[in-house]
C-alpha cells in the first residue's frame, strides 16, 4: 500500500524507507486535546494519512475510550494505525503497569496496554466489516496497544500481515512475551531507540 522506494535495507530485510514512511503514518494519527476540534481533527487526520498512501485509500479515524487511531481501507486489506501517549489519560494508562492475565493466553500483560488494546477492538470490528486481512502500526502506547490487538485479532480468526512498532514500552511478562513471539512475532518489527 505504501509508496516503495529504492534504499538501502536493514538487517530484517525492510527498507528504511518503508519504515520513515511507516513512522509519518504513526505520527499522523495523533488526537488533539480540544474535544471541539476532534471533528477537523479527523477531517485532517483522513487527509494526512491519505497524502502517504500511492493508492486509493478510504480512512475512518476513531476515538473509543481514550484510544485514537484510524482503520486505513485499501480494497480487501485494512491498515490499523494507532496513536501513542497524547494527553494526561494517556499518560495514566501508561502508568497502569499492574499486570493482569492475559484472556485465552499464557502469561500476563499491563493492564494499562490491555486496556488500550481491548476497548476499542468491538468499533473497528465493526468498521472492518468483512475485511479479514489486517496490518498494525503503533507507536508507544499505541505500539503496546497494536501488539496485544494483533494477537487478539489472530485469535478471532483474522489474517494479520504485519505489525510495525515505534518506540514500545514493555507491556508482556516473560511468558506473555514468548506467546506473543511464537504466534506472531516473525511478523513484527519493532523499532527502538537507544533509551527505549
Amino acid at each position: 500500500l505504501l509508496r516503495r522506494l529504492p534504499c538501502l535495507r536493514n538487517r530484517n530485510g525492510l527498507q528504511i524507507m518503508e519504515l520513515i514512511q511507516k513512522a509519518q503514518l504513526a505520527c499522523a494519527v495523533y488526537p488533539s486535546s480540544d474535544p471541539l476540534e476532534f471533528r477537523l481533527l479527523q477531517d485532517q487526520t483522513s487527509e494526512r494519512v491519505r497524502n502517504l498512501f500511492d493508492v486509493p485509500v478510504f480512512v475512518t479515524p476513531f476515538s473509543v475510550s481514550g484510544s485514537d487511531g484510524c482503520v486505513v481501507f485499501a480494497g480487501e486489506e485494512a491498515l490499523i494505525l494507532l496513536a501513542g501517549t497524547a494527553d494526561v489519560s494517556d499518560v495514566l494508562r501508561d502508568c497502569d503497569t499492574k499486570l493482569i492475565g492475559w484472556s485465552r493466553h499464557s502469561g500476563k500483560v499491563t493492564r494499562g496496554f490491555w486496556k488500550a488494546a481491548i476497548l476499542p477492538m468491538a468499533h473497528i470490528i465493526d468498521l472492518l466489516g468483512s475485511v479479514r486481512e489486517l496490518s498494525f502500526i503503533g507507536h508507544s502506547l499505541g505500539a503496546a496497544a497494536a501488539q496485544i490487538m494483533a494477537a487478539e485479532f489472530v485469535q478471532a480468526g483474522y489474517r494479520v500481515k504485519e505489525i510495525t512498532c515505534f518506540g514500545t514500552p514493555r507491556g508482556f511478562d516473560k511468558d506473555a512475551a514468548k506467546y506473543y513471539n511464537a504466534l506472531i512475532g516473525d511478523i513484527t518489527c519493532r523499532v527502538v531507540n537507544i533509551n527505549d
